[in-house]
């Protein structure tokens, strides 16, 4: 795969049982019809045609949401829409990536989808790479998990009364 800019791009090509090397620079994310110019001394003369196809790298849009919410808790589903990604790094695996304890990404349908119940509270940065496709690109958020409350009860000792006399 060639990404879009990429400069002294090469391949083999094959021509009548010849390899002919390519070296050019691609501008644009479609289809192309490029010359190539062989450069083998026995082909030198001659002339092949072909098509390159220029795939775009993978994406991944913002998270559908940045939650706080307490420990314990579920999480309402955050996502992310991807394209021309097959898949993400640790599949269904809690507390993969940078998730809390307790929450998990899957991938389905161009479609991450994080939830579950945190059971570690903090601020979690998470990074999700995606796999399958070109570049190197990454669904990333913030989750914050506030810890409960911790209720203690009120003395229930009573002030000493003097007696009388």
């Amino acid at each position: 795969m060639v990404s879009p800019g990429q400069t002294d791009y090469r391949q083999a090509y094959r021509h009548t049982g010849q390899q002919v090397r390519l070296q050019s620079q691609v501008h644009q994310r479609r289809a192309r019809i490029w010359l190539y110019h062989p450069v083998n001394r026995r082909l030198r003369n001659g002339q092949c045609t072909g098509t390159i196809t220029v795939t775009a790298n993978m994406t991944a849009s913002a998270a559908s949401t940045t939650p706080t919410l307490c420990i314990s808790t579920a999480l309402t589903a955050i996502t992310h829409t991807t394209t021309l990604a097959t898949g993400i790094t640790s599949d269904g695996i809690t507390g993969a990536n940078g998730l809390p304890a307790g929450v998990s990404a899957h991938w389905a349908a161009s479609t991450i989808t994080i939830s579950g119940t945190p059971t570690a509270s903090g601020v979690f940065g998470y990074t999700i790479p995606l796999t399958g496709g070109c570049g190197t690109v990454n669904a990333t958020g913030t989750i914050t998990v506030t810890a409960n409350m911790t209720v203690t009860a009120a003395s229930t000792t009573r002030p000493c009364v003097s007696a009388r006399h």
